[in-house]
């Protein structure tokens, strides 16, 4: 695997600073100091889904724990780390200190000897999460924030024009003083925080990788290398990310259905619902699937309301027939993951009912 110069940002420096990082070398994280130890790591999406002041907030206090990778972990271990941890990137620690870094595109690289490199990307049926031109930057951060996601692809006619991530976010971020809480209250900071809310997406969105449902694995990969991600545009729009790649090629090998729950909150009661719904989930569509490949549930906490927390919850569901992605958010876990299979099974059960017809057809050609 290869490891890269690790950028870093103390844990008492302001936020500013590590957007400012994060903007010069093109990444989403930086890894932390505190003095000589290190706290974990400081990501983008923390800072863009959150009503903060860049200027005044601490970076430590958006900072989490990860896991961090070894020298002899190999690109499997490496990939289950990555995505156990939500991360794009994760430290390598050798001997007590960080020696370097391994991203997503560094593993995918390798992808495709764990995998058939040479199937069609369209495969991945994940439901269409767009934006408008017009719509601004305060529904897109919602957007990402709800449906747990980093890009928003921005359409006009039923094409692509363009995508907004969250580095493009930094761009308004920085002409307008940063995400702060100002516009709710009449402070000299109203009217500049309500501007910055009201920019319309085609003032920051970026050119993005666009391809056919029929476009190779392989081909994507490579893409990969230089965008955030790549849209398929084809019958509706989708995103694929080098997540969904890591995802995909993890099953490849596992003989059993792979299961994974990440994020999960400190609360045994709630993850043994969880972990059940998760089982009967798999049950109730191996019946229907002859070759479930894998499970990916991630459980993400973003916002706070007094004593309540909110909760997205993001699902890829890996078949023979391809990968059903799924998203949901709201308030109470439970109800916000049961959604979020009730939508997958949803998908999945429409998928079913499409295949079927197309093969009545075939046999009805065939007799005729």
């Amino acid at each position: 695997m290869k490891e890269f110069n690790v950028v870093f940002s103390e844990a008492g420096d302001f936020v500013s600073s590590a957007l400012a990082k994060m903007k010069s070398h093109g990444i989403n994280q930086i890894v932390v100091k505190d003095k000589d130890s290190v706290s974990g790591i400081i990501e983008l999406k923390s800072i863009v889904t959150k009503d903060i002041d860049i200027s005044k907030t601490k970076i430590g206090t958006l900072c989490r724990r990860v896991t961090f990778l070894r020298p002899e972990d190999d690109i499997i271990d490496a990939a289950k780390s990555i995505i156990s941890n939500n991360a794009r990137a994760l430290p390598v620690m050798e001997g007590g200190r960080i020696t370097g870094i391994i991203s997503e595109t560094d593993i995918i690289e390798k992808a495709g000897d764990f995998m058939d490199a040479d199937s069609e990307i369209g495969q991945i049926k994940s439901k269409p999460v767009y934006a408008s031109r017009s719509d601004n930057i305060g529904k897109i951060r919602h957007m990402m924030a709800d449906n747990s996601v980093s890009r928003i692809p921005i359409v006009d006619g039923g094409k692509v024009v363009g995508v907004v991530s969250m580095l493009d976010l930094i761009k308004a971020s920085e002409a307008k003083g940063g995400f702060d809480a100002r516009a709710r209250t009449r402070d000299k900071g109203f009217k500049e925080k309500t501007r910055m809310e009201e920019i319309k997406a085609e003032t920051v969105m970026s050119s993005g990788a666009v391809v056919r449902r029929d476009e190779k694995i392989k081909n994507v990969i490579d893409l990969l290398q230089n965008n955030e991600q790549v849209i398929i545009e084809d019958k509706g729009v989708s995103v694929v990310t080098p997540k969904d790649i890591m995802e995909l090629f993890l099953t490849k090998p596992m003989k059993q259905v792979y299961v994974q729950v990440t994020g999960m909150p400190d609360d045994l009661e709630l993850q043994g619902e969880i972990d059940s719904m998760t089982t009967k989930f798999v049950q109730r569509l191996g019946k229907s699937f002859r070759d479930i490949q894998g499970l990916f549930v991630h459980v993400e906490m973003h916002h706070k309301q007094g004593n309540k927390s909110k909760y997205s919850i993001r699902t890829r569901f890996i078949t023979e027939d391809g990968i059903f992605v799924s998203h949901s958010s709201g308030w109470n876990p439970v109800d916000v993951v049961q959604d979020a299979f009730k939508n997958l099974e949803k998908e999945t059960r429409s998928h079913l009912g499409r295949k079927h017809e197309s093969n009545m057809k075939m046999k009805r050609r065939k007799k005729e």
